[in-house]
């Protein structure tokens, strides 16, 4: 992996990406973590269904748009045990976690990299219908977190029930304070999915 210690390396990050039968968008959000991260890890979790998953199968273009993407079926549609496939991902120093249906300025979050020296792990706003908004004590989109791996890891596995992110969360709260990072990198969608495209 990279150092983080040059100004033009590429910052040593990996993602984990969950998708629930909206290929094409999950492909966006793996090209634009590609592009702006080149080289660095992706791993992406599939929790489509059987029948999805045969007639729009993901590996092959998910290699075509980053050859080094690790792709998991995963058989259980349950969000949190996909998050807990965190341990699959390469070792990087930061880990981001990605959906498909919301979108992600990487470039913005690779200039905060560059910036910054982050310990445990760091929160930023996020836009909601173009605006600007913090989230509450530790209950903040997991996707607006950037961590560094070993305190994640510190912190699994997530609970496989509702609010399981926000568990997660509130228990890194109460081990580290965050650092507050005031740029948005998520851009997230109204609740409830948009029609999902192959």
């Amino acid at each position: 992996m990279n150092s983080n210690n040059s100004p033009h390396a590429t910052p040593d990050i990996g993602a984990l990406f969950v998708t629930f039968e909206m290929n094409q968008n999950l492909l966006r959000n793996v090209q634009s973590f590609s592009d702006t991260f080149t080289g660095q890890p992706a791993l992406v979790i599939d929790n489509s269904s059987a029948q999805y998953k045969h007639t729009n199968p993901l590996e092959k273009s998910l290699h075509s748009v980053n050859s080094a993407a690790r792709y998991i079926n995963h058989t259980v549609n349950s969000r949190f045990a996909a998050y807990n496939q965190i341990r699959n991902l390469a070792a990087t120093r930061y880990v981001v976690f990605r959906t498909d249906d919301d979108t992600f300025d990487e470039r913005a979050l690779a200039s905060m990299l560059d910036q910054a020296d982050i310990k445990t792990f760091a929160v930023t706003p996020h836009l909601f219908n173009g605006e600007k908004q913090w989230g509450t004590g530790y209950q903040h989109p997991l996707e607006a977190v950037i961590f560094e791996r070993r305190f994640l890891l510190s912190l699994l596995p997530f609970s496989d029930k509702e609010g399981g992110d926000w568990d997660l969360l509130r228990r890194a709260f109460e081990i580290a304070e965050p650092e507050m990072i005031d740029i948005p990198v998520l851009e997230k969608v109204p609740h409830g999915r948009p029609g999902a495209t192959s």
